[in-house]
C-alpha cells in the first residue's frame, strides 16, 4: 500500500474512534448563566453612596448588592465636552 493510503486511514480511524467516544460520553449540565447588573449613574461622586462611605444618604439595596457581589472602583467612559 501507499503511504499517503495508510496514512489516511490511520487518520480516518482515529477520528471515528474521538467520534465513537465523545457520543459515550455524558455531557455535563448547562452552567447556570450568571447574573450581571450594570448600574450607570450621571454625576454620581465617588463617596455618594453607602457601599463607598456616606453617612448621610441611605442607599440600602445599592449597598446590599455591593457586599454580595463586586465593586469596581475605576470605571471611565468617552464622551464629548
Amino acid at each position: 500500500m501507499n503511504f499517503y493510503k495508510i496514512f489516511r486511514v490511520l487518520v480516518l480511524f482515529v477520528i471515528l474512534i474521538n467520534i465513537c467516544i465523545s457520543c459515550n460520553q455524558k455531557s455535563s449540565p448547562i452552567a447556570s448563566k450568571p447574573n450581571i447588573i450594570l448600574i450607570l449613574i450621571d454625576d454620581l461622586g465617588y463617596g455618594d453612596i453607602g457601599c463607598y462611605g456616606n453617612r448621610v444618604n441611605a442607599t440600602p439595596n445599592i449597598d446590599q448588592l455591593a457586599k454580595e457581589g463586586i465593586r469596581f472602583t475605576d470605571f471611565h467612559t468617552n464622551g464629548p465636552v
